[in-house]
């Protein structure tokens, strides 16, 4: 396995499990404890993570969530299921509201052979999947709200993106947040 590869699937790990031993990426690698050492060392020099006896926990602040390559990477076989199951419930003719996200982006890329909707979203990969050339030739209206864009994360974002979201009439909403709460409703990572 390249460098690079076993460094993404560090970050894999510890977006998954916060915290993992030394034993547990060599062998989630295949590969020897000194190679594991050689590339916790290189993370931690990028500040990815920090060194704890026996194993590596996440650097920094730890109430952010990961970045989008990591967060693709985590759980995709899971991931893939839950687009699947979704469209399921999808009938042509329906307009559908969905964020931006890592599930959310594998959710375009199933829902892109179907025809006949109406697709609202602040997700720039979700748009660009639903709308780019792998998608079906019979249209559908992807529709981009406006608002403002962020380094971290590929979508819209702010008052206006809130604002525009109420022109609009959805049959379904497929969200992916980070946490649901019977009092407060979808949480995220992000404050905006």
């Amino acid at each position: 396995m390249l460098q690079e590869a076993r460094l993404h699937r560090i970050k894999a790990l510890l977006t998954t499990f916060s915290q993992v031993s030394t034993e547990r990426i060599a062998q989630d690698l295949g590969v020897s404890r000194e190679t594991v050492r050689r590339d916790v060392l290189e993370l931690e020099a990028d500040g990815v993570l920090r060194r704890v006896h026996g194993g590596v926990v996440l650097a920094g602040d730890s109430g952010r969530e990961p970045p989008l390559a990591v967060r693709q990477t985590v759980r995709a076989k899971e991931k893939r299921a839950i687009a699947r199951a979704a469209v399921q419930l999808i009938q042509p003719g329906q307009t559908l509201l969905i964020d931006a996200g890592s599930t959310t982006a594998l959710l375009a890329e199933e829902l892109s052979s179907m025809s006949g909707l109406t697709i609202v979203t602040n997700g720039l990969d979700v748009a660009r999947k639903l709308a780019g050339p792998q998608a079906s030739r019979s249209a559908n209206d992807v529709i981009l709200l406006g608002g403002s864009v962020g380094a971290d994360l590929p979508a819209t974002y702010g008052d206006l993106t809130v604002a525009e979201i109420h022109r609009y009439r959805a049959d379904l909403a497929l969200l992916s947040p980070v946490g649901v709460s019977a009092q407060h409703g979808a949480s995220s990572f992000e404050r905006h």
